[in-house]
């Protein structure tokens, strides 16, 4: 990530939306280590991710908003990550400054582990446990940066 990190956030009723401007996190939850001690395996976390992790909370504690409260109950949680454009991008493709699909790692389920745990962690919500949708977007663009939202999860209620 990039210490030159700018930020945009705003919390309503309903709907919660963090934007952070720098290169999102690449280490995965998928990164851990296994040791054998005794016969039994034993997982840990690597330096790399550990560090990773403690950049992302870090970042998600100076970019909450002020006003907010730990929402209770289900939630829907979106998060869309965007790198710069690689070198080998057509230069065709980049002048129109679109948002392009990322297909390559990392991958989203694991990706998007490490941002939940360090949510949790950073005090976004109780637990990722309460996270019922997420919708979670990789994409190369002009500018790095990613941007987390946050709502509730109301039930359909059934009419009569």
């Amino acid at each position: 990530m990039d210490m030159e990190t700018l930020l945009h956030s705003s919390t309503s009723r309903q709907k919660t939306l963090v934007t952070i401007y720098g290169k999102p996190p690449r280490a995965t939850a998928q990164q851990k280590g296994v040791d054998t001690r005794c016969g039994y395996p034993r997982f840990y976390k690597k330096a790399r991710q550990r560090e990773e992790e403690k950049k992302t909370v870090l970042l998600l504690k100076l970019h909450k908003p002020k006003d907010y409260v730990i929402p209770e109950g289900p939630l829907i949680f979106g998060l869309k990550m965007v790198w710069p454009y690689r070198k080998s991008e057509k230069k065709s493709l980049t002048r129109t400054g679109l948002e392009i699909p990322m297909d390559v790692r990392p991958d989203n389920s694991n990706l998007v582990k490490m941002v939940e745990d360090a949510m949790t962690l950073a005090g976004y919500w109780r637990d990722d446990a309460q996270v019922t949708f997420s919708q979670i977007k990789k994409r190369w663009g002009p500018k790095a940066y990613w941007q987390i939202s946050i709502e509730r999860d109301w039930m359909e209620m059934p009419t009569a």
